[in-house]
C-alpha cells in the first residue's frame, strides 16, 4: 500500500448537527483512511457503493504503491533500462499532471526523489544514522524530474539512465479523492464530500443547501484545534505539513519535506501548506511544492499563478497565517 504521512490538518466540520441525514462510509487505504459523506436522503445501498469505493482504491492502489512489489510503479522502478515502459492511461494521466506541476514550480515538486526518501529513511526503511556528503552527492545524481521523458502518443514511461525511480505519493492521493468523488457523481450523488488521509473534495451542499464547512487546523500533535474555518464549493483541498514526520539526530530537527536542489530537509520555518483548487491532485502535488518553497517564495509563486493557498510559519513558539490573495478573496 501507499505509505502517507496522516497530518490531520484538515478537521471535517462538515456533519455538525446534521448527523441523521448524511450518509457516513469509511474504511482503510493508502497507508491512512478514507471517508465519504453523502447528502442525499434518497441514497440507501451503502453496502454496494461501499464495495465500488473499496473496488476503485485496490485499482489506485495497484497502479502507484511503493510498498507492493507488484505495483505498476514498483516494476517501472525495477525495470532497470532506458527503454520506453509502457503504462495505463490512468498512470500516465498521473504522470503527466506530475510532470506539469514539476515545471511548473521549477522542480520545487518532483516526482524522482524515490533514492533521496530512502536515503533520508523516510521511505520503507527507517535509518539511525545521518547520511554522509559522499551518499548525498551520490543520490543527488540521480534526481531530476527531466531524466523522466513521457510520450503521451505511446502512453510511456522512459528512463533517462536505468537507476531513475519515482515515487507519486505526494499526488496520488489527491488523485484516488477526485476519482472517487467521480465515482459518487457517476451514481447521482451530487451532494457530497470525500476524503483520504485529510485531503477533501466536495461536491454540491449539505441538507437544507447549506455548504460543506471544514477548518485548517493548526500543525501541532494531538488533537487538531482549528485554526482557520472555511467552506468548499465543487473543489478539492490538500494539506502538506512538517511537524508529523520527522526525526532529531544530534539535537537537530530534519523534517521529511526534501528539497531536491540541496538533496536535504528544508530548513525554514514553514510548518504546513493548505491550497484550495478544483483537482484535489493538483492542490496536493502544489500542497508538497509550497512546503519546499517556504512561505516567502510560495506565497509568490500563490500570487503570480492566482492560487488560493494558506500557509503557516512556526514563529517563536506561536503559529501565524500567511494567506495568497486568492484564498483571502474567496
Amino acid at each position: 500500500m501507499l505509505r502517507f504521512a496522516c497530518l490531520s490538518l484538515l478537521l471535517l466540520l462538515s456533519a455538525c448537527g446534521q448527523q441523521t441525514t448524511i450518509a457516513k462510509l469509511s474504511g482503510v487505504t493508502m497507508g491512512t483512511t478514507w471517508s465519504v459523506q453523502i447528502a442525499d436522503p434518497a441514497f440507501e445501498d451503502s453496502k454496494r457503493l461501499e464495495e465500488k469505493i473499496k473496488e476503485r482504491l485496490i485499482v489506485i492502489n495497484n497502479e502507484f504503491s511503493t510498498y507492493q512489489s507488484d505495483s505498476t510503479i514498483s516494476l517501472f522502478n525495477q525495470h532497470h533500462s532506458t527503454a520506453p515502459f509502457k503504462v495505463s492511461p490512468e498512470f500516465f494521466d498521473v504522470a503527466q499532471t506530475a510532470n506539469d506541476i514539476s515545471k511548473l514550480t521549477n522542480g520545487a515538486f518532483d516526482p524522482t526523489l524515490a533514492p533521496l526518501i530512502k536515503l533520508w529513511g523516510f521511505g520503507k526503511d527507517v535509518r539511525t544514522d545521518l547520511p554522509d556528503e559522499k551518499s548525498i552527492a551520490t543520490v543527488k545524481s540521480l534526481i531530476g524530474y527531466q531524466q523522466l521523458i513521457l510520450d503521451p502518443i505511446n502512453q510511456t514511461l522512459q528512463k533517462s539512465y536505468p537507476e531513475l525511480s519515482i515515487d507519486y505519493s505526494a499526488i496520488a492521493k489527491g488523485y484516488a479523492v477526485d476519482q472517487i468523488s467521480n465515482l459518487l457523481l457517476q451514481e447521482n450523488l451530487q451532494n457530497h464530500l470525500v476524503e483520504i488521509g485529510g485531503e477533501l473534495k466536495a461536491n454540491g451542499n449539505k441538507p437544507a443547501n447549506k455548504p460543506w464547512t471544514i477548518a485548517i487546523a493548526k500543525p501541532v500533535p494531538g488533537k487538531p484545534m482549528a485554526m482557520q474555518r472555511l467552506t468548499l464549493n465543487n473543489e478539492g483541498i490538500a494539506t502538506s505539513g512538517n511537524y508529523n514526520n520527522f526525526f532529531f539526530r544530534e539535537g537537530k530537527r530534519y523534517s521529511h519535506t526534501l528539497d531536491p536542489n540541496t538533496a536535504r530537509p528544508v530548513t525554514h520555518a514553514l510548518a504546513s501548506a493548505t491550497v484550495r483548487h478544483p483537482s484535489t491532485m493538483i492542490a496536493d502535488a502544489l500542497a508538497t511544492a509550497s512546503m519546499v518553497m517556504g512561505t516567502e517564495k510560495g506565497i509568490r509563486f500563490a500570487n503570480e499563478h492566482e492560487l488560493a493557498m494558506f500557509m503557516v510559519n512556526e514563529e517563536e513558539s506561536t503559529f501565524k497565517a500567511y494567506p495568497s490573495k486568492k484564498f483571502s478573496d474567496e
